[in-house]
């Protein structure tokens, strides 16, 4: 019994390569998707963060406001302005005298960098 010899194939449809090319194309797109999602949620976290410290100055300046009328009857000083993290925020006070409940002074903040 004759077997015979184990014969190369020259087969030149070339399907194993295009299966191949639309794996690691199919694979690159999946690995764009997370890379994106990751950007993204990095990017609202730090918009998170920025509101937290927005918030936290706002109250700051608040308490920082109320000391100033308690402890003199004068003209208040603006809220200084606070360097965190490489970022300057500043402090914007505006003062409504009267407009509150029973004719009392109204103040807002607001906390920009």
């Amino acid at each position: 019994m004759k077997y015979p010899l184990k014969t190369k194939k020259n087969n030149k449809s070339g399907i194993v390569l295009i299966t191949v090319v639309i794996i690691i194309f199919t694979l690159m797109i999946l690995a764009v998707g997370l890379l994106s999602t990751n950007t993204n949620q990095a990017l609202m976290s730090q918009h998170q963060i920025d509101r937290i410290k927005a918030e936290q100055l706002a109250k700051g300046a608040f308490w920082y406001n109320y000391h100033n009328l308690t402890a003199s009857a004068g003209a208040l000083p603006p809220p200084p302005t606070e360097t965190m993290d490489g970022k300057t925020y500043s402090i914007t006070q505006t003062n409504s005298v009267g407009t509150g409940p029973n004719g009392t002074d109204t103040f807002s903040f607001q906390v920009s960098n």
